[in-house]
Order: C-alpha cells, then sequence, then structure tokens
C-alpha cells in the first residue's frame, strides 16, 4: 500500500494538466517501484505510450510492472506487422514491447516486489498457448519468458 506521499505523487501524475507541464516530468518524479506500479493499473493508455516508456526505462521499474505494460499492448506483441508503420513515439507500442523484451531478457529490471501472471491475465491455458505457438510457425511471436510468471507479491490495484 502506498504512502500519502506515494499516492500524491501518483495522483499528481494521473491527473496531469498540459496547460502546467509535462506528464512525462511528473512521472519521472515517481520514486519507487511501488509508485510506478500504481501509476501502470491506474493510467489510460489511449492518452498516449510516452509515460509508460518512461517507466520502461527507469531502473526502479519493477520485473512484474514490465510484463503489466507489456501484457497491456499485448495487441503489439502478437501482431508486429500490423503496427511497425508508428513512429511517433507516443503511439509506437511496438518500439516499446520491444524495448522491454531487450531489456527484460538483458536482466534490467532487477526489482522483483510485484507478481504479475501473463497467463492469468491473458487467460491463456496451456493449451491456448501452444495453439498460439502452432499459429506462429511452431514457435511464439514474442520471447517464451515474456509468458512467465514474475517473482513477487500479488500487488492489487488502489484505484486513484
Amino acid at each position: 500500500m502506498l504512502s500519502t506521499e506515494e499516492k500524491q505523487r501518483v495522483i499528481a501524475a494521473l491527473e496531469f494538466d498540459p496547460n502546467k507541464g509535462d506528464i512525462i516530468s511528473l512521472v519521472e518524479r515517481l520514486e519507487t517501484s511501488a509508485e510506478l506500479h500504481q501509476f501502470v493499473l491506474n493510467y489510460n493508455s489511449n492518452d498516449g505510450l510516452l509515460p509508460l516508456w518512461t517507466i520502461a526505462k527507469n531502473p526502479v521499474c519493477d520485473q512484474g510492472t514490465a510484463l503489466c505494460i507489456y501484457w497491456l499492448l499485448g495487441d503489439f506483441a502478437m501482431n508486429r506487422e500490423a503496427y511497425h508503420e508508428k513512429i511517433d513515439p507516443n503511439w509506437n507500442g511496438v518500439g516499446l514491447i520491444e524495448e522491454i523484451e531487450q531489456r527484460y531478457t538483458d536482466g534490467f529490471y532487477t526489482e522483483q516486489k510485484v507478481c504479475f501472471v501473463p497467463t492469468d491475465y491473458l487467460d491463456w491455458s496451456p493449451t491456448k498457448v501452444k495453439l498460439v505457438k502452432h499459429q506462429s510457425g511452431g514457435i511464439l511471436p514474442f520471447p517464451e519468458i515474456m509468458l512467465e510468471r514474475s517473482p513477487g507479491e500479488d500487488i492489487p490495484q488502489e484505484w486513484m
């Protein structure tokens, strides 16, 4: 659970006013992996992907939070070719999932406090995983590690 001070920082970032500054500077003020995770759980990615890019590149971003961002944008992971034309960083979902894949497989995300279970989030059974693999020519269209449960505790959303 976030402290009052942490919650205030997350709320400030979520309720940003473009006339009073930019959301990136507010997201950069988030200090802990818990704040970053709560921001992701409460943020509407239809407002743009730049805040999620900022979090994905933050050294305190938790493995579970990185996986959460990744699978919030799962359509990009599953259908890269359909989206590869987007070059505006605010809407470049393919670029963001590729960035997360690279950082995840390189061990960039060292925090392990937040448990995220991709197959539960996606509601994929082992049979569904095999079907996706089969439909993709025998390999998944993303690194298999991206389907593995991250270590940590289940952190529920604190509605802001």
